[in-house]
């Protein structure tokens, strides 16, 4: 499923507590509760939610306190990431994307030096980069 088609399919995702917002933040008391109700709604949407690929990750301010040491996972099944991918953006925890924009740099220069490889052995135009 493509972003467009998760946005449009997701947009009747609910949280069950009026105190959650599902994007998905949640209080870490009702988390259980969440995960049942992402299950039924996908069940209803005729999608599945698959655990295996399911992480959990707890963002904290840039400068401030961390204290995701103290709190316990309590996701059965669930894993505590530092980064995060969605949509193909990286988050880290810390709610930076420098992780997401080295991925990006090495890409480019992957691809630069296979051009400039390319056109040193006379399989590319001069003037194609």
């Amino acid at each position: 499923m493509g972003p467009a088609s998760y946005v449009v399919t997701a947009s009747d995702l609910r949280p069950v507590s009026l105190s959650n917002f599902i994007s998905k933040y949640a209080d870490i008391h009702s988390w259980s509760a969440e995960i049942d109700n992402v299950d039924t709604w996908a069940l209803n949407s005729n999608l599945k939610l698959n655990r295996s690929k399911s992480v959990e990750i707890v963002f904290v301010r840039h400068r401030g306190r961390d204290l995701t040491a103290r709190l316990p996972s309590t996701l059965s099944g669930f894993t505590r990431v530092d980064s995060i991918k969605v949509l193909g953006v990286t988050f880290r925890r810390k709610f930076s994307v420098s992780q997401h924009v080295d991925q990006l740099l090495a890409a480019c220069l992957q691809s630069l030096f296979a051009f400039r490889t390319l056109r040193q052995h006379g399989l590319l135009p001069a003037d194609a980069l």
